[in-house]
């Protein structure tokens, strides 16, 4: 068990990226930057989406750590928690197709769309 006494600061910093990689979670500024890119034109969201399946990001992992950044957006208006819980929902149906088999991408840009959809309306 390591505890912030054990390790040394340089070894520390390699100990943290190596638990990082090993728990498969996305580097936030992936997940945020994305997350920004929902309300943008959808050439530029299907190219977004394209990279992140390029690049080997795991579609699951990323909707699993953008329904905590959605949960986590504060609500200004009222109409923004039906906006979290419309997103949400879909969420969870996406992370089921996964579940059982379908495409990484299609399911990521089917999200991107209806996200897009329900925050421009």
């Amino acid at each position: 068990r390591l505890t912030d006494d054990s390790v040394s600061f340089p070894h520390k910093c390699a100990v943290l990226m190596l638990m990082d990689e090993v728990s498969t979670s996305q580097p936030p500024e992936v997940i945020e930057g994305f997350h920004t890119l929902l309300t943008s034109p959808l050439p530029q969201l299907q190219a977004a989406v394209t990279a992140l399946v390029d690049d080997g990001y795991s579609a699951e992992q990323i909707i699993s750590q953008l329904h905590d950044c959605v949960v986590a957006t504060p609500e200004t208006q009222p109409a923004d928690s039906i906006r979290k819980a419309k997103l949400v929902l879909k969420m969870s149906a996406v992370e089921k197709a996964l579940h059982d088999g379908a495409n990484e991408s299609l399911q990521l840009m089917d999200f991107a769309i209806y996200a897009r959809h329900v925050l421009l309306n």
